[in-house]
């Protein structure tokens, strides 16, 4: 089949699973060859107010080799679209995992450095940010983690439930772990929280240095420089989790221009375009930004 004939997009996440609700994002992949058409339809479904992940079918590939869990995900409970000429359903029929996701889990802490940033003493509903990095390095840690012992599982709370069971959590701490979902869709929605948060950064702190045993959280400077975290995503995370920390609030848009910054911070703020855009991005360049800034 040639690949300029492939067009394939398919649903998945909570809405393929029926179990969304005022927290989920509706999801979908879209897989073209042309760019054009690849991005006239992801805009398509983006005004209709869907999350979209597009991608060429190279790419795609190539995290199929890799034995990529979003693919296993795909796999296990994407709904299709439109497939017509059946290349999605091979090659996720094709897919199969890796042999091990250890390393990806234990990366997994990198995800939740940022909220070092933060004083251990404020609530979750002050600084929401750490309920939305948190969200996402349990989440994270948790597929990765059980899908090394053959438990694939993508929802949250089922995520949360095996963890609870396998790290011996109180249900203090596991209600605080179910609890940053919604605090971390307040976040990504209106930049704030209410009282949906249950517990501070230092408690948040201590349940995830029990899945990073061997590298807990440790408290740092708040206006210490931005720190190389091994992936431009865990990077640019870290220089939100600074001027953050630094200004006390979010930034204002005036703040940003400032600090000549506008198209980083709109990656920032959609985390769907950055993740392939800031692979490599610098900790060096983005620092510059803050110290260059009304944040000295």
């Amino acid at each position: 089949m040639r690949e300029s004939s492939i067009e394939s997009i398919c649903i998945f996440g909570s809405v393929a699973r029926e179990s969304a609700d005022e927290h989920s994002d509706r999801d979908v992949l879209v897989v073209a060859e042309n760019p054009h058409r690849r991005k006239e339809l992801g805009n398509c479904w983006k005004e209709k107010g869907w999350s979209v992940a597009s991608f060429s079918p190279r790419r795609f590939q190539r995290m199929v080799d890799k034995g990529s869990l979003f693919v296993q995900h795909l796999k296990l409970e994407s709904r299709m679209v439109e497939d017509e000429a059946g290349w999605l359903a091979e090659t996720l029929e094709r897919a199969v995992p890796k042999k091990s996701y250890e390393f990806d889990a234990m990366a997994s802490v990198n995800l939740a450095r940022p909220i070092e940033r933060f004083n251990p003493g404020l609530q979750l509903s002050e600084v929401p940010l750490s309920a939305d990095l948190a969200y996402v390095a349990v989440r994270n840690f948790g597929i990765c983690y059980l899908a090394d012992r053959d438990r694939l599982s993508f929802d949250y709370s089922r995520i949360v439930d095996l963890l609870g069971k396998e790290f011996c959590l109180s249900s203090v701490e596991t209600e605080l772990l179910l609890s940053l979902r919604a605090a971390k869709s307040c976040y990504r929605k209106e930049g704030a929280c209410a009282q949906s948060s249950l517990g501070s950064v230092g408690a948040l702190s201590s349940i995830l240095s029990k899945f990073f045993l061997r590298k807990p959280l440790h408290a740092i400077d708040p206006r210490s420089p931005v720190r190389d975290l091994g992936c431009g995503y865990s990077t640019l995370r870290d220089f939100e989790a600074s001027v953050i920390a630094r200004l006390g609030r979010l930034p204002s848009e005036s703040d940003i221009q400032s600090m000549g910054l506008e198209t980083i911070w709109r990656w920032v703020t959609q985390p769907r375009e950055y993740t392939w855009q800031v692979r490599n991005f610098a900790a060096l360049e983005l620092g510059k930004g803050i110290e260059g800034s009304v944040f000295r």
